[in-house]
């Protein structure tokens, strides 16, 4: 035997990972959940490879070069060759070895490496005390605590095997860090293709990995990599504590999208029942489609099931489809019910400027349409609009002539009144401003002459309007009414004499219907309407005071039997004018006005020094526009089809006036040495006036005085309006006379923040053992409460000689949250109703993030959409987790 001896680097295993295997093999086996896809050696050395040692100063190799397969000997300067014995297992790639001890037995054809060996090959590095390779058997075995680190990944065992022919190994006693998780074993074994094969093996991603928060125990676990793990039976551990096994479980690993069953979950309550949801499956046929389908069952006598797709594709496509189907097995109340909700956005072209999108929802019949939302919807919004909605819109941009083609139709649906609105479709084409005569850019601005500043834009919109009941309904009349119109606008501002902007206008519309009413009123006649609501108060006297009592009939009764709530019908008169109608005809309502405007702005700088305010600057903003409107004559009252029209009206010449203000202040910042001081500027107080001279009114030309004012610092925000009255009551000219005023007040956020105590109360129990990894990050328990109010004060009258009618409007949102420890947190927001004097919307929310678990709960103590969702999960495996809702 030829003996090599050379000194090699000290070898360290990490102190965690020698005490967690030690732990392992001390107490009872924990959990498996995942291992990773090679842990093993691959090949670790899949050995029939051409080995080189590494030379040492202190001694120099003397091998000489028997004929071992697969091995190469350490270059020699007297051998005059360096070239290997090749048969048909070598490999082309280069082993590193070094050890304290290196001997070879050419007979047995073995290499033993002994203290302190270490092996490298491609990113493999292999720890042990010893180190054993056996030729002829082509198995490689390493004991001494070995320790395999593959690209980042270590291995720690009491004893590894592995066969380079058949790619098959085996460690004893192994524990293994694979990216974010831990895996043991108390023997592991490797196939040809790669799957792993545990012997009472646990698995956990808690970064504590002598006492883990939690970890899965598996007796017989197979490991198919990037696949899943397949275990017999499972427990879970919560510290040192077994809560949940089941004999049989499949856990997915591979981190991409897969098709699979879902993790039900089950709960109940006293007043609800049991109830088991989330059994369903997830399909996901590849990276742009998946379908959802999921089910709910309460009590085994209702069935809700569900289904979801969505769809995607990065810059061309998005989608989503969802359908809801409710089965109601009661004897006394049975029924079935569906919900469908959808939405598109499609770039049909892949530039974008053609596209389709749409969104809607709809549901069965008019009874389960209110019942299916109350009964099933979590969403406090759809709880509280209860009202449906769908749209769906086509458009096309045009580059050419800088236009745009949007063909739309929408439609909505109140469930509460039955009341149907639809647009089907709409139709608008839009030219948005250009230039009359366009200017060639090569010349330059200074070739640009006025005619140049003149454009011209065009608008042409078409709708047919729907209004009625969904389900027919006798009070409800179904009306269909076309409506198109069209417009043409010209501007063309100018500059006079560098500061003064001059822009004449003018704007013409033509507005078509089909069928009109007749301005005059024939006649009024009546119509009642009525309501009916159950109660206990059988007089009718306890709601609908404006309504006249008819009859009550009994709803309920209680055990005697005797009525114990009504039903109250009521009604009220209504007088409905009546025109004569012409619904056939085609009407044309032409209009058209023209003006002129002109406006400037004018500064003044006020050098103010006071400590380090440096100077106001003035704002003065004039502007003059004269309006010509020409008589309108029309004695007919079109339908409502979404279209706007010019009423009648006299000719009118208006000439507004307007005066804007704006105090601005400059404070100076700190200069740095050699610098000038950075200014900030920021507005102080700014002040409208507005009003208007009609040339053509006979009484009253001048039109009401408008006034706006506003001031602020920082956050808080101070804003007022008024309008005034320039005439008295017997429509002479007077000073002005209030008529409206309001004043609104915004302070922005009022929050204040703090902290309890000066850590984690956890680390000041003395109880608890240090654990540097746990209080790693420990911070102060931090609070923070928050107010956003809104103040509103208005007041009006009709007549200079009313008394003004005050209203006061109040708004405020709240929040409040507390950080406990380190992980525990708790979060509270709310809408405070000054009407019902109480807080409205609460939510609560508790937070527990631990360093390998998440827990959630969120409460809602609420009359609209009460309850609570309740869950706990995995960080790194989501799809471990406990969720509970009702």
């Amino acid at each position: 035997m030829q003996q090599i001896r050379k000194q090699a680097p000290a070898i360290t295993i990490p102190d965690a990972l020698k005490k967690r295997f030690a732990g392992h093999r001390k107490r009872a086996p924990v959990d498996v959940m995942n291992l990773p896809s090679a842990v093993l050696l691959h090949a670790v050395l899949a050995l029939g490879m051409s080995v080189q040692a590494q030379p040492s100063d202190a001694v120099q190799p003397v091998l000489s070069a028997p004929s071992l397969p697969g091995v190469r000997p350490p270059a020699d300067s007297s051998s005059g060759t360096d070239k290997p014995v090749k048969k048909k297992q070598d490999l082309t790639d280069t082993v590193h070895y070094e050890a304290d001890r290196i001997d070879y037995d050419a007979e047995a054809k073995r290499l033993m490496l002994t203290g302190n060996a270490r092996i490298d090959y491609q990113k493999i590095t292999l720890y042990a005390d010893t180190i054993l390779y056996l030729i002829d058997q082509d198995l490689f075995t390493a004991t001494g605590m070995p320790q395999l680190v593959e690209s980042g990944d270590t291995t720690v065992g009491d004893y590894m095997v592995y066969n380079i022919k058949t790619r098959r190994g085996r460690v004893n006693h192994a524990s293994t860090h694979l990216s974010d998780a831990t895996f043991n074993g108390n023997r592991i074994v490797k196939s040809k293709e790669d799957e792993l094969y545990v012997d009472a093996g646990d698995y956990t991603t808690c970064a504590r990995i002598d006492t883990p928060h939690y970890c899965f125990y598996g007796r017989n676990i197979k490991i198919i990599p990037n696949d899943k793990i397949i275990s017999r039976p499972v427990v879970l551990n919560i510290g040192e504590a077994p809560v949940a096994a089941l004999p049989y479980f499949i856990f997915p690993i591979e981190r991409k999208r897969r098709s699979g069953f879902l993790t039900p979950v089950w709960g109940g309550h006293p007043s609800g029942g049991g109830y088991l949801d989330n059994v369903g499956y997830y399909f996901a046929p590849n990276d742009y489609v998946d379908v959802t389908l999921t089910s709910r069952v309460y009590e085994f006598s209702e069935f809700v099931l569900n289904a979801a797709s969505s769809w995607a594709r990065k810059y061309r496509l998005n989608g989503s489809l969802s359908a809801r189907y409710a089965l109601d097995t009661d004897f006394m109340n049975r029924r079935n019910e569906w919900a469908i909700n959808f939405s598109q956005d499609w770039n049909i072209t892949p530039d974008g400027k053609t596209r389709l999108s749409g969104a809607g929802d709809l549901l069965s019949t008019k009874t389960s349409q209110y019942n299916f939302i109350q009964r099933y919807s979590e969403d406090s919004l759809e709880l509280r609009e209860q009202n449906l909605k769908a749209n769906l819109s086509f458009s096309r941009q045009f580059d050419r002539i800088n236009g745009r083609l949007n063909l739309s139709m929408d439609r909505s649906h109140n469930l509460r009144t039955d009341l149907v609105s639809d647009n089907l479709p709409i139709l608008t084409f839009n030219l948005p401003g250009r230039p009359l005569i366009p200017h060639e850019t090569t010349g330059g601005n200074d070739s640009l002459k006025w005619f140049h500043n003149i454009y011209w834009g065009y608008d042409a919109r078409g709708i047919m309007k729907h209004t009625g009941s969904a389900f027919r309904s006798d009070t409800v009349d179904e009306q269909y009414h076309p409506g198109m119109s069209q417009s043409i606008n010209c501007s063309a501002p100018q500059k006079l004499f560098k500061w003064i902007t001059v822009s004449p206008n003018f704007s013409a519309r033509v507005a078509t219907f089909l069928g009109y009413k007749d301005t005059a009123v024939l006649r009024y006649d009546t119509l009642y309407d009525t309501v009916q609501y159950v109660t206990t108060d059988t007089t009718g006297k306890d709601r609908f005071g404006d309504y006249t009592f008819i009859r009550y009939e009994p709803h309920s009764h209680n055990q005697f039997p005797e009525p114990d709530s009504v039903r109250v019908f009521k009604q009220k008169p209504r007088s409905i004018p009546v025109h004569n109608e012409y619904p056939h005809d085609v009407s044309h309502v032409p209009s058209w006005k023209t003006g002129v405007s002109v406006s400037t702005n004018l500064y003044g700088l006020f050098p103010i020094h006071v400590l380090n305010f440096t100077g106001l600057r003035h704002t003065f903003s004039p502007s003059l526009t004269y309006t010509f409107t020409p008589e309108q004559k029309l004695s007919k009252e079109f339908y409502d089809a979404g279209i706007s029209y010019e009423r009648g009206h006299k000719r009118s010449q208006q000439v507004s006036f307007s005066v804007g203000n704006q105090f601005e202040g400059k404070v100076a910042g700190e200069a740095k040495e050699g610098e000038k001081p950075q200014e900030r500027k920021f507005t102080i107080f700014s002040f409208d006036l507005s009003t208007g001279y009609n040339f053509e009114a006979e009484t009253r030309k001048w039109s009401d005085l408008g006034m706006n004012a506003s001031t602020g610092f920082k956050n808080v925000r101070l804003t007022s309006s008024a309008g005034f009255w320039l005439y008295d009551e017997m429509s002479r000219l007077s000073a002005p006379l209030m008529h409206d005023m309001s004043v609104n007040l915004s302070i922005g956020t009022l929050g204040a923040k703090g902290t309890f105590w000066g850590g984690d109360l956890v680390v000041l129990d003395s109880l608890q053992p240090d654990d540097p990894v746990r209080y790693a990050n420990v911070g102060k328990n931090d609070w923070n409460v928050s107010l956003i109010p809104n103040f509103t004060f208005s007041m009006t009258r009709s007549a200079p000689t009313e008394m003004f009618t005050p209203t006061k409007k109040y708004g405020l949102n709240g929040s409040a949250g507390i950080q406990i420890t380190r992980n525990w947190s708790l979060q509270w927001s709310s809408i405070y109703n000054f009407q019902a004097n109480q807080w409205v919307q609460n939510s609560i929310n508790m937070a527990c993030d631990l360093e390998c678990w998440d827990m959630r709960f969120q409460w809602r103590p609420e009359k609209l959409n009460p309850g609570y969702y309740f869950i706990i999960h995995i960080k790194k495996i989501p799809e471990i987790k406990w969720e509970q809702r009702r």
